[in-house]
């Protein structure tokens, strides 16, 4: 078994109607020249892992110049690691809090459902909770009341108010998902919430 690269874990979501971030596949420097809506985020979509540690993700790119200089990089990181088959993505940068939604299969309960506080210091804050597969509407509800993160977006915060109802309801579709297709593991981080809507910028899946 292998987890799915990056571009294969949106379109997989998106086909079971799990709506991903939209992205831009870059071939070439000149696919880079029409974008002006900055700030952008550039990385690699491949079999690689540890995307953080590899230096293949790139963030607050605020001109031609920070995109053509991270496409450079990621070019010398393919031609290190000897990548064969990859994908470069390019992304419109999302402000907003971070969340992780991830699926495990536990020895002891099979599969379970985790919910916090996502982005590069999930492992630092350690605010999150995890029920086991099947959920109910109801079981969605302690999700959030048993993480800080779950109460401050319930709550609003400093007089902002997300679209719970419809985050409540996309960890219920990857759930039912999660089962439907006997997912192994998912892991989706970070999930971006604004006032806007929800915006899955990262994903990977083992089917």
């Amino acid at each position: 078994m292998a987890f799915l690269n990056l571009k294969d874990s949106f379109d997989f979501l998106n086909k079971n109607n799990i709506n991903t971030l939209a992205y831009t596949l870059i071939s070439s420097k000149k696919d880079l020249k029409n974008f002006k809506e900055y700030p952008y985020v550039l990385k690699l979509s491949s079999s690689l892992l540890h995307k953080t540690e590899k230096k293949v993700v790139f963030v607050n790119l605020n001109n031609k110049k920070d995109l053509e200089n991270s496409y450079d990089s990621l070019k010398k990181v393919i031609f290190n690691e000897k990548i064969k088959k990859y994908d470069i993505l390019l992304q419109k940068q999302i402000p907003g809090i971070e969340i992780i939604i991830g699926i495990k299969e536990d020895k002891q309960f099979g599969k379970v459902i985790l919910f916090g506080f996502g982005g590069i210091f999930t492992e630092v804050f350690k605010d999150s909770s995890i029920k086991i597969l099947p959920i109910s509407k109801k079981d969605l509800n302690f999700l959030f009341s048993e993480t800080k993160i779950g109460s401050i977006l319930e709550k609003g915060f400093r007089n902002k108010k997300y679209p719970i109802k419809e985050l409540k309801e996309m960890i219920y579709n990857i759930s039912n998902l999660a089962i439907k297709y006997n997912i192994k593991e998912l892991d989706i981080n970070p999930l971006i919430i604004n006032e806007n809507g929800l915006y899955i910028v990262d994903s990977r899946i083992l089917l």
